[in-house]
């Protein structure tokens, strides 16, 4: 039976060389992005800050569609307690800028469902959701601008864990020599018709904003991870 992958787009999807790209990239996700313990969310065009990485697929765990719905305020309230460890109401609300009592009803509702724990009077993330994201890998996809394509890559390291660009075999043999890669930290791989190879690894570093962070979680817990859930495009993928 040939292999599906279920692509979330974000926006109306781009044709043309580059979405070919992209396209064999999220056939091959599976293959170049293993998780045994995990499901892959792909996402396509998702605005994360000022930047809409081309690709991002994600390991993450089928019980992130079981979070409670997430607005802007409960994503500023996660990322500020990931940076912070734990905190009281009245540290959280200066934290984030929120107002005291919305901080309040919101964390009551985020304890509730068993996002935060309450120790004492200070708030804290369950340890379940402090990496609830392991691996966000982003791609940009670029025919010839190779140039602009690495400073995207490197822009999305402010989000993922690797970053990569995707380029057509050809010129992805010819920047392999002439780009020192590692210095951007992106990674590079290379496709030709549905065969993608990594040609560089990406190396592995945390996610520097925490609020871009569990935006995506929010995003993922709507959208599901589920390939039976949510919206999106389904493409096949043939073995061999």
């Amino acid at each position: 039976m040939p292999r599906k992958s279920l692509v979330r787009y974000f926006r109306v999807r781009r044709k043309g060389p580059e979405a070919a790209l992209e396209k064999a990239v999220a056939l091959r996700a599976h293959d170049l992005f293993p998780s045994r313990q995990h499901l892959l969310w792909l996402g396509a065009s998702l605005e994360v800050g000022a930047g809409m990485p081309d690709l991002l697929i994600v390991a993450c765990p089928r019980w992130v569609s079981e979070l409670p719905k997430m607005d802007r305020g409960d994503v500023r309230i996660l990322a500020f307690l990931r940076s912070v460890s734990r905190a009281a109401s009245s540290t959280i609300a200066e934290g984030t800028g929120l107002d005291q009592r919305a901080v309040e009803r919101r964390l009551g509702a985020l304890t509730e469902a068993s996002a935060l724990r309450l120790s004492g009077r200070s708030y804290r993330l369950q340890s379940r959701l402090r990496d609830v994201l392991p691996e966000i890998v982003a791609v940009e996809a670029k025919v010839h601008d190779w140039r602009g394509a690495i400073a995207q890559a490197a822009r999305n390291r402010v989000l993922a864990h690797r970053t990569y660009i995707a380029l057509p075999e050809q010129v992805a043999h010819r920047i392999a020599a002439v780009s020192d890669l590692s210095t951007h930290g992106v990674g590079l791989l290379a496709v030709r018709g549905e065969t993608v190879t990594e040609f560089k690894s990406s190396p592995r570093r945390r996610p520097l904003v925490w609020s871009y962070y569990y935006g995506l979680v929010s995003t993922i817990a709507r959208t599901g991870v589920d390939s039976r859930r949510g919206h999106g495009i389904r493409v096949g993928h043939r073995r061999g």
